[in-house]
């Protein structure tokens, strides 16, 4: 669910409008957590950049400065290339139901890897025109029952246990799987 799929585009939505916000606190949330263990930070060898790491603004600035080092990237766009999931989308070789909004913030609709999904038999995208970042919510109870989202992928799960139990494969493809998908609500 509100799969990224590519960090570049992901970074690069992140300076847009009210982008900036998301960016912003998720850079303070990196920020909080690092301080609760400064000390470590303070010793730690190698390229790190704690001091950069704590006033970075963005996630980009976090990440240039602490993640980068930790697994070993030159740069944090040879990062983000290397670690955006698009690229496997055509070695998916298990039933996978991709569940986007395409209002989403930090995943968004550009990064989507439209025609790889598309040809990938084992992909399913249901897309829903708004519901942010995880936020599909449904029900009386609003945000304190379970999002809609939940109810989607547990039905889209049985039917596909369904399926292959009774060696049909995955429904006949993309296909059978969208059926179940409208049969609960969603939209593609």
């Amino acid at each position: 669910m509100c799969n990224p799929f590519d960090l570049s585009i992901s970074d690069a939505n992140f300076q847009v409008g009210f982008n900036r916000i998301y960016d912003w606190n998720l850079a303070a949330a990196l920020r909080r957590i690092m301080g609760d263990h400064g000390a470590l930070w303070n010793r730690a060898k190698g390229k790190f950049k704690p001091k950069v790491a704590q006033a970075a603004r963005t996630i980009r600035e976090f990440d240039d400065a602490i993640t980068i080092h930790s697994f070993g990237w030159e740069s944090t766009d040879q990062y983000y290339a290397a670690s955006s999931s698009s690229k496997a989308v055509p070695q998916v070789a298990i039933p996978m139901l991709c569940l986007q909004a395409l209002d989403d913030p930090i995943a968004p609709k550009e990064a989507i890897p439209y025609e790889a999904l598309r040809e990938n038999p084992n992909c399913v995208l249901a897309t829903t025109p708004c519901g942010g970042h995880l936020g599909w919510v449904s029900g009386k109870g609003g945000p304190l029952e379970a999002p809609w989202s939940n109810e989607v992928m547990m039905q889209w799960l049985v039917s596909v246990m369904q399926s292959q139990k009774e060696g049909q494969g995955m429904m006949g493809g993309i296909a059978g799987a969208e059926a179940k998908l409208e049969e609960v609500g969603a939209k593609r």
